[in-house]
């Protein structure tokens, strides 16, 4: 891939450089990314002993444009996911909120990881990845006898010689190896926040994979973060079987309590009802109750029972969710 890159480059007649003007600007740019803030870039490049400099970039603004402008092995892409919530809005829809996945294609990070050369301490690289990718499976012993047996690299275990053996020959295994870092997240405009997922592969020796500077994990995707207000998340539907109150000897308390019987979270909804249908949540073969205090409680709401041929409410285990009225309106209004 990188044969590729630079033969573009000599089409166009552009030095192994380009964009910066030479290689001691391409070395002060690699050591201003890894090292030093994008405030502090700005603040340096600001100061007058930098003017003697003569670079071809005079801020941070520039600088990133330039950085923009070197030939990548694939492009972003943007995926928008519509996500459906449960909860419904005054029109009878369920709310929805949009969300943007960017990404690479997962194909050309492999082929880009498979085809890196690694960069020496000069920065010039040296052969791709000489000695420190696998492209078949081994096995390793401690002893001259081959009797002990040792696993280090992931193509030093079973499954690798496995997973060969199911390929037609010539063919490499690739393992594909995904990792998420929470601490790393980047914030953008607003409250949008997207969640880093890096790509590696299994081939690559892992005592590169760990090391930051050898660049052998690619930045595959930012997944996004939400709050998805479009679910009810903290909200439960329960039925008051008891309000009570305990003698003063158990302490003074501040409400009431009630004796819930719990329902399953919301998450069937009747397409054709438009409203979400509710069964009774069961906990080690029996009921999911509980005692609360009656604070808890956030609003009554009206269920419609789904009766039977016995008609006993007690009995019915399917209840509809009349969320547009409580109990009380619906009372008033029949």
């Amino acid at each position: 891939m990188f044969h590729s890159i630079r033969a573009k480059q000599v089409a166009l007649g552009l030095d192994p450089w380009a964009p910066f003007a030479n290689e001691e600007e391409w070395v002060l740019v690699k050591w201003l990314i890894a090292r030093v803030g994008q405030t502090a870039i700005d603040e340096f490049l600001k100061l007058p002993i930098t003017g003697h400099m003569k670079t071809s970039f005079t801020s941070k603004y520039t600088l990133m444009k330039a950085i923009d402008q070197l030939p990548r092995g694939t492009e972003w892409k943007l995926k928008r996911i519509t996500v459906k919530g449960n909860v419904v809005s005054n029109g009878g829809q369920r709310e929805s909120e949009e969300l943007e996945l960017w990404l690479w294609d997962p194909i050309d990070c492999i082929c880009e990881l498979m085809g890196n050369p690694v960069p020496t301490q000069d920065s010039s690289p040296s052969p791709a990845f000489e000695n420190m990718v696998a492209y078949a499976p081994e096995r390793d012993f401690a002893d001259d006898e081959g009797r002990s047996r040792q696993f280090d690299e992931m193509w030093t275990g079973d499954w690798w010689w496995e997973m060969q053996g199911r390929l037609q020959e010539g063919a490499v295994v690739a393992p594909v190896i995904l990792a998420s870092d929470k601490t790393a997240l980047s914030q953008f405009c607003g409250d949008q926040e997207v969640w880093p997922v890096y790509l590696t592969l299994g081939n690559i020796s892992k005592d590169i994979r760990r090391q930051p500077s050898k660049h052998a994990a690619i930045l595959i995707a930012y997944l996004p973060i939400s709050k998805l207000e479009c679910f009810f998340t903290r909200l439960h539907v329960g039925e008051i079987k008891a309000i009570f109150t305990l003698p003063s000897c158990f302490g003074k308390l501040l409400h009431p309590l009630i004796y819930v019987h719990w329902f399953r979270l919301l998450q069937t909804f009747d397409n054709d009802l438009q409203t979400f249908r509710l069964v009774r949540s069961s906990c080690q073969h029996g009921l999911n109750a509980v005692v609360l205090p009656a604070d808890v409680l956030l609003r009554p709401c009206h269920l419609i029972p789904c009766f039977t041929h016995k008609g006993v409410v007690n009995e019915v285990e399917h209840f509809y969710l009349n969320q547009y009225i409580d109990l009380e309106l619906f009372e008033r209004l029949s």
